[in-house]
């Protein structure tokens, strides 16, 4: 349902089994309700993110590309504007093709209930396609009570997660993909439990902060030099 309230257009879906790829917006997306409303919200409580378009199952960016739609819309492209958006103890069961987020703007995405254990998986994960023209712009990502998440481009898709600035952990993470920041050029923090610190740098060392810095090339004897870098870090906060 829609909701509008104190110029805030928000919209929950629940318990959805299958979503469309090419959703007709009943409301016009360029009325006053959609040009004037700020920081509005999405909510998807436990449904499947299972997409279909023309009666079939996307699994992949190709099978979007062969349903041949005039203009492919999911419903994370409702809005025009910045919004929150809430997933909440959804079901991922295939991967997500970055299309699907072709041209929209998230100030914050939330995941909740994610996990990535023994006996249980439930993690979000996106196909291996990138698109320079995808114009995803997501500025913070935060992942709440997801455990033992593998920290990687399936998760973080490079295209997706473009414009990134922020990525947070609330539970302790499994692995971190040294390669992976080399997409990541806005990200200026980067947060994760601290209880899971010392495995995870017992496992794969300290390359993977090294590597969040890809971009710093700086000679630490030139205070000139320094001082151009500043401000351009990467702050890692580890809670503990």
């Amino acid at each position: 349902f829609f909701h509008l309230f104190d110029n805030k257009l928000d919209f929950k879906l629940s318990f959805a089994k299958s979503i469309s790829a090419d959703l007709d917006f009943s409301i016009d997306r360029n009325s006053d309700y959609f040009k004037t409303s700020t920081m509005s919200q999405l909510e998807i409580v436990r449904s499947k993110l299972d997409f279909y378009a023309r009666g079939k199952l996307i699994k992949s960016c190709q099978d979007l590309i062969d349903a041949n739609l005039t203009t492919p819309r999911s419903i994370f492209q409702i809005y025009l504007n910045s919004a929150h958006f809430y997933m909440i103890h959804c079901k991922y069961r295939h991967a997500i093709c970055p299309l699907m987020f072709k041209n929209i703007q998230i100030q914050e995405l939330y995941f909740y209930g994610m996990n990535n254990l023994f006996f249980m998986r439930n993690v979000i994960s996106f196909t291996n396609d990138t698109f320079k023209d995808l114009n995803s712009d997501i500025r913070s990502v935060v992942f709440y009570n997801s455990e033992n998440l593998v920290v990687d481009s399936s998760l973080l898709n490079p295209s997706v997660f473009a414009r990134i600035n922020a990525v947070r952990f609330s539970e302790p993470i499994s692995k971190i993909d040294e390669h992976l920041f080399a997409n990541f050029r806005f990200l200026t923090f980067f947060q994760f439990d601290g209880t899971s610190y010392r495995n995870l740098i017992n496992k794969q060392g300290v390359k993977w902060m090294k590597a969040i810095h890809w971009f710093i090339k700086v000679n630490l004897s030139d205070p000139t030099e320094i001082k151009r870098f500043q401000g351009n870090e990467t702050t890692i906060q580890i809670r503990i």
